[in-house]
């Protein structure tokens, strides 16, 4: 069967609806819950974050994306074209990016009983005893909205839930932590009947030093790298788009400068100016963006460079400057159509760069630490574990391996289709 973009597309949808199923539901409640609350002016009840942000853009974009993709499936090519390895990759990580929370509904930082969650190999299964929920005093409708919030935003705590190796009912109910019997009261137990509600998790990839979820990490990392990496991409065409047109189009002065300022940097060991920089400002997501970025213009500054030379000398652009366009319009309306493809592919191929220099910071420690799961990181936290745990390297490594193949092989592709000088 020849599987195109657009059986690829409404598959992965399908899949995730079936098998995140109650996960959609319980957003779909939470949906009606809020909307109740607003219609009825009681929305000073509701404390909006961004996890129930993501949840409700989750939720339209699993509407949205299948419809797009239907009704426009005969006027858009690419949908009826037959998928490559690198274009399912490609999907694959937008919808990581897209559906984080229906993917695994756990908190990537989430650590609790390291007695039984620590360093679990993968597809292990632990089970979890559920505590009654805080209840605050508030009216029915603000109530129910809190419920169903708790029930699918989960804390970094565990505030409701605790994990353990086996639970003994009595009067108090005993359980076991590593051979530890702990005893609680039967009140503080949300019960499923006449017994205490327990379920399983099952960490498909294990757990980490603090007992955090692999899996999860990986999933929320990957949103993390990809941000980064398309912002520094952002900051580095700013750069060299405003440089590489004033460089050209004036020259003298403003050439030789800006040229050699891109030719100091690329002589200078640029690891050593991240560095600097980061000692300085710190190691937040926007510092490592906007270093990272600041830090990679040169490449795409001499191609914006040499190409605004050559279109200076074309009669289209000589003729928009005689009937007075402006410095921005003759930029955006005359050479950035010209400059659209090479700016494309050096683009794609700088993320890669962008993502791999991330990843090595975060494993030198100057990445962005504890505050967000980073591949990076998670390799570098692995490597003290590799004797007796391999899982905590191994998958965030292959994930990145993975990510940077497709987006080279991706380049590549660009650069062959739009520049038939390349074989």
């Amino acid at each position: 069967m020849r599987i195109n973009y657009f059986i690829m597309i409404l598959t992965a949808v399908l899949l995730l609806f079936a098998v995140r199923f109650n996960v959609v539901v319980d957003s779909a409640l939470l949906i009606y819950s809020l909307v109740n609350l607003i219609w009825k002016g009681q929305s000073e009840s509701v404390h909006f974050s961004f996890d129930l942000f993501d949840h409700f853009t989750g939720l339209i974009l699993m509407i949205i994306i299948p419809l797009i993709v239907l009704i426009f499936k005969n006027k858009i090519k690419l949908l009826n074209q037959k998928i490559s390895l690198v274009g399912a990759v490609t999907l694959i990580l937008t919808f990581i990016i897209l559906f984080s929370p229906f993917i695994t509904n756990y908190s990537p930082d989430l650590q609790k009983d390291l007695a039984v969650t620590k360093l679990l190999p993968p597809f292990s299964k632990v089970k979890i005893l559920h505590l009654k929920k805080e209840t605050k005093n508030i009216n029915e409708h603000a109530a129910e909205f809190f419920e169903r919030k708790t029930e699918l935003l989960k804390d970094d705590f565990g505030s409701s839930i605790i994990f353990i190796d086996s639970l003994v009912i009595g009067e108090p109910l005993v359980y076991f932590q590593s051979q530890t019997s702990i005893r609680i009261d039967v009140d503080k137990i949300e019960m499923s009947g006449s017994k205490p509600k327990v379920t399983t998790k099952t960490f498909l990839m294990g757990t980490d030093e603090f007992g955090r979820d692999i899996f999860t990490r990986i999933i929320y990392g990957t949103r993390v790298s990809l941000f980064v990496g398309l912002g520094a991409v952002m900051v580095s065409l700013l750069i060299a788009s405003v440089l590489g047109f004033i460089s050209a189009y004036y020259g003298k002065f403003w050439d030789m400068l800006f040229n050699r300022a891109a030719e100091t940097l690329f002589a200078f060991p640029i690891l050593f100016l991240i560095v600097l920089t980061l000692a300085l400002f710190g190691n937040n997501v926007f510092s490592i963006l906007f270093v990272l970025g600041a830090a990679s213009w040169m490449s795409l500054f001499k191609i914006i460079h040499n190409e605004v030379i050559e279109i200076k000398k074309k009669d289209f652009f000589i003729t928009a400057q005689l009937i007075g366009l402006s410095k921005f319009k003759l930029f955006t309306a005359e050479m950035f159509p010209v400059l659209r493809i090479p700016i494309i592919i050096n683009c794609v191929l700088l993320f890669g760069n962008i993502i791999l220099a991330e990843a090595a910071l975060s494993y030198l420690g100057l990445g962005l630490g504890n505050s967000l799961p980073s591949w990076g990181a998670m390799i570098d936290a692995g490597q003290n574990y590799l004797n007796h745990a391999w899982w905590m390297i191994t998958f965030p490594g292959l994930m990145l391996i993975l990510t940077l193949l497709t987006i080279n092989e991706l380049g590549s592709s660009l650069n062959k289709l739009y520049n038939r000088s390349v074989k």
